[in-house]
């Protein structure tokens, strides 16, 4: 986590939904670390995404591939 700034303490208890997205293929930001956040979150709906052979930004063509639309993710 980047100097100053600490998720598991200081962002952790939402009361809205929260849903993260990850690309399998990040390199910047490990799956185990970021996996491990999200299972420590509280909300009262929580959802994890996985995209496979998806780094870590999105662009038009991942928006596209995975129908990312208005918050919601379809994989298939």
């Amino acid at each position: 986590m980047s100097a100053g700034i600490d998720l598991m303490r200081d962002n952790s208890v939402f009361k809205i939904p929260v849903h993260l997205i990850q690309g399998s293929e990040d390199i910047l930001t490990p799956e185990e670390v970021f996996k491990a956040y999200f299972d420590h979150l509280k909300a009262p709906e929580k959802k994890y995404y996985l995209l496979p052979e998806t780094a870590h930004g999105f662009n038009q063509a991942v928006l596209e591939k995975y129908k990312i639309i208005e918050g919601f993710v379809v994989i298939g």
